[in-house]
């Protein structure tokens, strides 16, 4: 299949083996000056969750083409012997870069194995050239955010998320058919949806001991979707069109980081990115005891402000139902506000209004 973004134009290729990938780039008489590389996991835990699918792209003055590729190749092999590969592929290249590299530092650590990450000597960070390609200017005032597909969108391409929006689309209706498993549990004890969703918001302690059961046992049984349920003729052009963005967007800041003179910055950043890894492997020590002793009296805290808010108020809500706050503030200042965000409940706040600063500090 064929990708475009930006006007730009890439062949997606799904393979078995990351190797096929490695022979293509190793027969090229002039390399790319870098190739780019993304994973898709199980979750963002850096060592629990684990890559089910990865993606390279590069581009030369006569191709641009995107690999696409699985956990384990044809014969279920070990990932460590399939994605091992990008290793020798970063030999051949000046930069692999990702977009918050590190993360995906992790899924590869975790699927190759220990000191594979760091075996790429030459790994590189699409958001350190965005850092200095911007105007540093913070996106509360205005600056640009970091984000690949907000950046993508606004510099790339205005359909740059349309292969995520069809994902998005997809775990939507599935968890919309599992509610409506759900909905057939709950008929039986005469609770309808809405009752249930209203509840649940106040948590999961508060529900009756049988709804409580119908929920964990409906959970269970139907956890929430993600994308490695999502069909993978959905999934493909997601993967590669993240790689195709990191591509271009290299291409877009690289000229930019030269005029800037910003290149001894970005090499210090790059160095940086191992120590980084290292770092956020290891973690640090926490004290148990004393989270164990914070616990209870974070969740009387909570009650506390939640009550507070109520009185304030003078009716029951929680700070995540948007309408219903409007519906406060229209009352209170006769002009229903467009929307609650943090700017509104902060100016709300500094202007004396005790309730819009709990429900920032509860949100």
């Amino acid at each position: 299949m064929q990708i475009t973004m930006g006007g730009k134009t890439y062949d997606v290729r799904w393979i078995d083996r990351l190797d096929f990938a490695l022979k293509h780039l190793s027969r090229l008489n002039i390399k790319p000056h870098w190739i780019t590389f993304d994973t898709e996991s199980s979750g963002l835990h850096l060592i629990k969750d684990r890559a089910f699918l990865g993606a390279v792209a590069w581009h030369t003055d006569t191709e641009r083409v995107v690999y696409v590729f699985p956990a384990a190749g044809p014969d279920k092999q070990a990932p460590s012997s399939h994605w091992a590969h990008l290793i020798s592929m970063s030999k051949l290249v000046h930069a692999v870069y990702a977009h918050n590299t590190v993360y995906d530092m992790h899924m590869y650590e975790n699927e190759v194995g220990e000191g594979a990450a760091r075996s790429i000597k030459n790994w590189a960070d699409l958001m350190g050239l965005l850092r200095v390609s911007f105007d540093a200017v913070s996106p509360r005032d205005g600056g640009d955010k970091l984000a690949l597909k907000i950046v993508a969108r606004k510099y790339i391409d205005p359909d740059a998320d349309q292969y995520e929006l069809e994902v998005k689309s997809w775990l939507k209706e599935k968890e919309k058919a599992n509610r409506k498993i759900l909905r057939a549990f709950l008929k039986p004890t005469g609770w309808g949806i809405q009752m249930f969703d209203a509840a649940l918001k106040e948590g999961i302690d508060t529900l009756p001991p049988d709804v409580r059961e119908i929920y964990e046992d409906w959970r269970e049984a139907y956890p929430v979707p993600n994308y490695r349920e999502v069909p993978m003729e959905i999934m493909i052009p997601y993967v590669a069109t993240d790689v195709i963005l990191t591509d271009l967007g290299v291409e877009m800041s690289v000229p930019v980081v030269s005029m800037r003179n910003q290149w001894g910055v970005m090499d210090r950043e790059w160095r940086n990115l191992p120590w980084t890894f290292k770092m956020t492997r290891r973690g640090f020590r926490i004290d148990r005891e004393y989270l164990k002793y914070c616990d209870p009296r974070l969740a009387a805290y909570i009650k506390k402000l939640q009550a507070k808010m109520h009185e304030l108020a003078g009716r029951v809500f929680t700070v995540g139902q948007d309408e219903v706050i409007k519906d406060i503030y229209e009352e209170r200042t006769g002009k229903r506000p467009p929307n609650t965000d943090k700017k509104f409940l902060k100016k709300m706040s500094d202007e004396g209004d005790e309730l819009a600063g709990i429900i920032k500090k509860l949100r």
